[in-house]
């Protein structure tokens, strides 16, 4: 297990040719491949596949190595584990999510895209009701958003020249199959189903579209109806407090939501996602001109709220340096401190070593004429009168050559302390 995790190729080659189980269990349910898969560690899951491993290896929670793959945004394993067959369309058992749903809203664009050419469901629907398009939109991730609209739009094409071959007339137009059409198939299938009833095709409904448009028109009737769709309804002081009604509220983003109030993160998530399927669910607009008006706003919108996230990313990192300078600057005045106290030091050293010299050099002065000579007086005057001249001065000298010494190694001294001190800061430090 830790050797796949880790990547060490060899050693799990080795455990293999040892006996160890190509599809063992960890005590979280997780099996070598799906350990090797949450890593990126592709040549370790090549050689587990290769001896054998699951590819579709379910742990305690319900998720597959391709689940993995596709929440961590590993392309080169998710290529690996399609090639050898894994479940495109398996959900995890909490809200149903699909490999495909959560690489969008990851914003996974070529992991969406492998799944998408290897055959992944695009439509299909969580516990929420969203799809791989609409959690793509909540997340505002938009290369991943046009990539699904495109599939989306070619598959809607796909879809219309399919009810054109069921609808053909073998005897004159008179004729249909008994294809029934839901509301997945797009808003094309749908116009193209009621211009077909017109000519003598039978009127086909699908229960589910009819359903769906009710539940749109319930929760778009009123803020309190909205609310109440998604369990928020205890919200609907604190909205109507700040003047904010059903318009307004569609035009809230997850901070907008955080700062008037809504500090919970479920209640939060919970309308970003309803107003996404809002807007998904709302009706076109009916001419051209509206239509193109509003692309062109969201298109703004869109290359806005990516200029912002780019300040945002800005700003950060200009504090970050900020700081960093600020740190800098502090380090750089304490250590100028530091030197202007010892030059300090050394000055006062400096002149206290030139006070002792001139005192030296005034003593050495006054002892030369003796030294160098003078009228000696005889040894036996000497012996009986002493010159207290000389003593004086030779007590003179005693005690200057004193206070030097003294003097000396109170420098000594200090010259020490001011090391320990400095010893000791940097320690600190």
């Amino acid at each position: 297990m830790y050797a796949s995790y880790m990547g060490h190729t060899d050693v799990v080659d080795e455990l293999l040719k040892c006996g160890a189980a190509v599809n063992a269990r960890s005590p979280a349910g997780l099996g070598p491949l799906a350990l090797a898969a949450s890593c990126g560690n592709l040549n370790t899951a090549t050689l587990l596949l290769k001896k054998g491993a699951e590819v579709d290896f379910v742990d305690y929670r319900g998720w597959t190595p391709l689940l993995l793959c596709c929440r961590l945004g590993h392309d080169r394993l998710t290529d690996l584990l399609t090639k050898h067959h894994a479940n495109l369309n398996h959900r995890e058992p909490v809200y149903l999510n699909t490999p495909l749903m959560i690489a969008a809203r990851a914003g996974h664009e070529r992991l969406v895209q492998q799944l998408l050419l290897q055959g992944a469901i695009m439509k299909e629907r969580n516990t929420e009701g969203d799809t791989a398009l609409m959690m793509a939109k909540a997340a505002g991730h938009l290369s991943v958003i046009k990539l699904l609209e495109q599939m989306n739009s070619s598959q809607e094409q796909a879809s219309d020249s399919s009810l054109e071959k069921d609808c053909n007339n073998d005897n004159g137009g008179n004729s249909c199959t008994n294809r029934a059409v839901s509301i997945h198939d797009g808003p094309r299938a749908i116009a193209n189903l009621s211009a077909a009833t017109n000519t003598g095709c039978g009127r086909v409904d699908s229960f589910q579209s009819e359903r769906q448009k009710e539940g749109f028109q319930a929760q778009t009737s009123s803020l309190s109806a909205f609310l109440a769709s998604v369990g928020c309804e205890h919200y609907l002081t604190l909205l109507e407090g700040q003047d904010i009604d059903l318009q307004v509220l569609l035009t809230l983003t997850e901070n907008d939501l955080k700062e008037i109030g809504l500090k919970l993160f479920g209640p939060r998530r919970r309308l970003v996602v309803a107003i996404a399927r809002w807007h998904s669910l709302a009706p076109l607009p009916r001419s051209d001109f509206e239509q193109a008006y509003a692309d062109r706003l969201e298109a703004e919108l869109q290359e806005m709220a990516i200029e912002l996230q780019k300040r945002s990313v800005e700003v950060e990192e200009l504090e970050e340096s900020v700081r960093g300078e600020r740190t800098l600057r502090s380090v750089l005045e304490e250590a100028l401190t530091e030197k202007e106290a010892n030059r300090a030091e050394m000055i006062a050293a400096t002149r206290s070593i030139l006070d002792i010299c001139n005192d030296a050099t005034n003593a050495l002065q006054c002892v030369r004429p003796l030294l160098l000579g003078g009228h000696r007086k005889e040894e036996k005057s000497i012996q009986e009168k002493p010159c207290t001249d000389d003593e004086d001065l030779l007590n003179h000298i005693d005690a200057k050559l004193t206070e030097m010494v003294h003097k000396l190694q109170l420098i000594v001294c200090e010259k020490e302390n001011s090391k320990r001190v400095r010893k000791g800061k940097e320690d600190s430090n």
